[in-house]
């Protein structure tokens, strides 16, 4: 079963590849030495993604009409709202993190940000 879930994330990265739209990179907060110490900003996370404006289905009081939504291949962490995306050299807001599918291997990541 382990096996199909690979299968379908190399497909959807192989796709999103292709459907690329600008450098889009994920940067994960780094914890810093000391409980008091503030989160910085580690090492930018290049991702297979595409960027477009959010469906009118995912409007909500969380995410606005103006934000966007970036569809991502899995990558080498699990994305949180803790995070930020950089669109082209822009860093944006994580608002929501979705795993798809919900339980289980994801196959891909569907991430909300401001615009």
């Amino acid at each position: 079963m382990a096996d199909q879930y690979l299968e379908k994330q190399n497909r959807a990265r192989e796709s999103l590849k292709r459907k690329q739209t600008g450098q889009i990179s994920y940067i994960p907060m780094v914890i810093g030495a000391n409980d008091w110490d503030p989160k910085t900003e580690g090492t930018p996370i290049p991702l297979d993604a595409v960027a477009f404006g959010v469906s009118a289905k995912y409007v909500s009081d969380l995410i606005a009409q103006s934000d966007i939504e970036i569809t991502a291949a899995v990558f080498s962490e699990t994305p949180t709202i803790d995070g930020i995306i950089s669109t082209d050299g822009i860093n944006r807001q994580i608002v929501k993190v979705a795993q798809i599918p919900a339980a289980g291997t994801p196959v891909i990541w569907q991430i909300f940000v401001k615009g």
